[in-house]
């Protein structure tokens, strides 16, 4: 009698073992993932030349970046020329508590404003909020900022000092609030009746994604903020207005 080859049918693979397969591939993927993020976050964070780089140089405006050891955001700086007088700086300065229709040329995506100190002429400062709508997702964002004026009388140099003032009123429900920025400007009279103007960026947004934004986008948009310095002063509003203080100084009068 003969016999019957018989051949063993292959076990399929099962379907549990499948998603264990793809579940565990998944978990290594996600964990290598979120390690190869935080030694570039922390490698970043412990990068940086300490050293200020030209970033952009276009239609006269100048705009360095710096990056130093321990810093999760670039600074900024800037430099360019404006022909206009002191009056119309000092009017861009502070009119905006009377002009708030000019709030998207001084603070693009701001969509509130308020006056919690007004400017006045002893203090030489005021203190401002503005309301910044952020991307979906995200709660919209305060930003407390107190600006502070002085001058050098000797060189008839103007200063504008910019902190943020986080503590100033109570954190309004459903908003984040700004607690870091120092920025400051600096004013310089020309013969030629131009004013050379340097600016320091140093803000943080707070948060990974945010601080990736200032880190790309930063240059540019302190270029286009910059370049577009000169036309925003030169409005009429602006031309009409004296300042019995700065006429006082006796600075660039035309």
């Amino acid at each position: 009698m003969e016999k019957m080859e018989t051949t063993s049918a292959t076990p399929k693979p099962r379907k549990k073992n499948r998603i264990k397969k793809v579940l565990r591939f998944l978990l290594y993927g996600i964990s290598s993932l979120i390690i190869i993020i935080t030694l570039f976050y922390w490698g970043w964070i412990l990068s940086g030349s300490n050293k200020w780089k030209l970033d952009i140089d276009r239609n006269g405006v100048k705009i360095y970046s710096l990056k130093f050891p321990g810093s999760r955001v670039k600074n900024f700086k800037a430099n360019f020329r404006v022909n206009c007088t002191m009056n119309q700086i000092i009017a861009g300065l502070i009119e905006n508590e009377h002009y708030e229709e000019d709030l998207t040329d001084w603070a693009p995506g701001c969509v509130a404003f308020k006056v919690i100190d007004p400017f006045n002429t002893k203090s030489m400062a005021n203190t401002v909020m503005y309301e910044y709508k952020m991307l979906p997702l995200f709660s919209n964002s305060e930003i407390i900022m107190r600006s502070q004026i002085s001058i050098d009388k000797q060189n008839k140099i103007v200063c504008t000092d910019v902190m943020a003032y986080p503590n100033r009123i109570p954190l309004n429900e459903g908003r984040i609030r700004l607690s870091h920025m120092h920025n400051w400007w600096k004013y310089t009279p020309l013969e030629n009746g131009e004013f050379e103007i340097d600016y320091y960026q140093d803000v943080s947004m707070g948060g990974l994604f945010f601080d990736l934004l200032i880190n790309f986008f930063g240059a540019e948009q302190n270029y286009k903020y910059m370049s577009e310095f000169s036309e925003k002063l030169n409005k009429e509003k602006y031309l009409k207005v004296k300042y019995d203080f700065v006429e006082e100084w006796g600075i660039n009068k035309k």
